[in-house]
C-alpha cells in the first residue's frame, strides 16, 4: 500500500484551496484511490470541466441529484457498486458533509473527503464503488468463505 503517496496527497490538499478544475472533492478522492490501486478512476472525465457551472452541467448529464448522478458517473467510468462492509481501501464513495453528499475515498484511516480548506476523515459513507476488477474477485471470494453454510463435524 502506498501510504507515502496518501500522506503526500494529504499534505498537498492542505496547501491548496479547493477549486473545481483540479482540486475538487472528486479529484481528491480519485487521487487517493489512484495512489492505493494504481488505477485512475476518473480518467474518462479528467480535464473536462474548469468551472462550477461546467462541473454541475456534467453532474446533471448523469442524474437529477448528487446520488443519482454519482451512480451514472460510476456506470460511465466502469465502477462497480460494493457493500460498505466489503469496501477495501481505494474504493470511492459518497459521504455526508453537512447537508451535502461529497465524493470520498476509503483509506486505511477511514473515508477521506475534501473540504474547502483541507480534508476530513469520517467513519462511514452513504454508498461505495470498487474501482479495479481484480479487486472485485478477491472481495467476493472472501465473502463466500464467510457465508458458506457451516458443516457439522463428522461423527466419531
Amino acid at each position: 500500500m502506498a501510504d507515502g503517496g496518501i500522506q503526500r496527497i494529504y499534505a498537498a490538499c492542505l496547501k491548496q484551496r479547493a477549486t473545481w478544475h483540479s482540486h475538487s472533492c472528486l479529484h481528491f478522492a480519485a487521487e487517493l484511490s489512484q495512489a492505493q490501486t494504481g488505477v485512475d478512476p476518473i480518467e474518462k472525465i479528467r480535464g473536462t470541466f474548469r468551472t462550477r457551472r461546467e462541473a454541475l452541467a456534467i453532474e446533471r448529464t448523469f442524474g437529477r441529484n448528487r446520488r443519482t448522478s454519482a451512480d451514472g458517473l460510476a456506470e460511465f467510468c466502469g465502477w462497480t457498486p460494493v457493500s460498505l462492509l466489503y469496501a477495501k481501501p481505494g474504493a470511492l464513495g459518497l459521504v455526508r458533509a453537512g447537508r451535502k453528499l461529497v465524493a470520498a475515498c476509503l483509506t486505511p484511516d477511514g473515508w477521506a473527503h475534501r473540504t474547502r480548506l483541507g480534508f476530513r476523515i469520517t467513519r462511514t459513507a452513504e454508498c461505495a464503488w470498487k474501482i479495479s476488477q481484480e479487486e472485485s474477485a478477491n472481495v467476493w471470494r472472501d465473502r463466500d468463505a464467510f457465508t458458506r453454510p457451516y458443516a457439522a463435524p463428522p461423527d466419531k
